[in-house]
């Protein structure tokens, strides 16, 4: 590309400086070198973009247009000349400075980038006070610590069917597991009921939003575990988030399954000593 620029650039000046007056034949080598010049500097600056080449490049070429003028009819004074080419050897010097700026900069970034993914890296496999511990994972339930909660989490598509909010028989096996953990691991917890949907609207439903969806879920699952496991209905709260709380990207089906979700969020210890102060 850059020779195609300097070699189109070159014979449409000398095309166009045959028979002209000598202002356009000064002009029209100006606008060759310019051509060719930008095309170069263009070329050489591609992170930074087309403008500062094409600037570059007018400078040198208005610049070389007045040394061809005045050398095309050998009215140029030699320190005029000089002068000139002087003005050239700087733009050219700016211009390699800039192209260093560049790449230093470009440096900079991939080092800051490559330490950013090092730490994330780490924290990752540290499992730290803020990542959720998973303890126990299944088809149909994965149980998560983080700190003092404890986490049951179970897909929609396991508990409902698309758009409704009755349990279905693999839902509730789903549901017995976490009973049993609970009674057995914090008979005393209350229990947050979280109902939560991707972020496609509502089509084939008679539910009005996907909140709405959410926390009629989130009371099937509720009106389970105090109907038929039995527990205390003063154990539970519901709440519906809607898509309001994704734990993946809603951009693809496999992330938007991960957000059709319900969640019973256990809190042990903070439970317990409401009950000692209520004692």
């Amino acid at each position: 590309m850059v020779r195609r620029a300097l070699a189109m650039g070159l014979a449409v000046g000398i095309m166009a400086a045959l028979g002209c007056t000598s202002v356009q034949k000064g002009t029209a080598a100006g606008g060759a070198l310019g051509s060719g010049a930008g095309a170069l500097i263009g070329h050489a600056i591609q992170g930074v973009g087309s403008g500062p080449g094409a600037l570059v490049g007018l400078a040198v070429g208005a610049t070389g247009g007045a040394i061809a003028a005045d050398y095309y009819y050998g009215g140029a004074d030699t320190a005029e000349l000089a002068a000139l080419q002087q003005q050239i050897d700087d733009l050219n010097s700016q211009l390699k400075a800039k192209d260093t700026q560049l790449a230093e900069a470009n440096a900079t970034l991939e080092r800051e980038k490559a330490q950013t993914q090092a730490a994330l890296h780490a924290n990752d496999n540290r499992g730290g006070a803020d990542q959720p511990v998973v303890v126990a994972q299944g088809p149909d339930l994965q149980v998560t610590t983080k700190g003092d909660t404890t986490t049951f989490t179970i897909l929609s598509a396991v508990l409902f069917n698309s758009g409704k909010a009755t349990l279905t028989s693999q839902g509730r096996g789903a549901l017995h597991k976490a009973a049993q953990m609970i009674r057995t691991k914090y008979p005393r917890a209350r229990v947050e009921v979280a109902g939560h949907t991707d972020n496609e609207p509502i089509k084939y439903s008679n539910y009005k939003s996907n909140y709405d969806l959410s926390l009629a879920r989130a009371r099937a699952v509720v009106r389970y575990m105090t109907e038929t496991e039995h527990m205390s209905p003063s154990l539970f709260t519901t709440v519906g988030y809607g898509e309001s709380r994704p734990v993946a990207s809603n951009g693809s089906s496999q992330g938007r399954q991960k957000n059709r979700r319900a969640e019973l969020i256990v809190r042990p210890k903070a439970v317990d000593v409401a009950a000692a102060e209520g004692s």
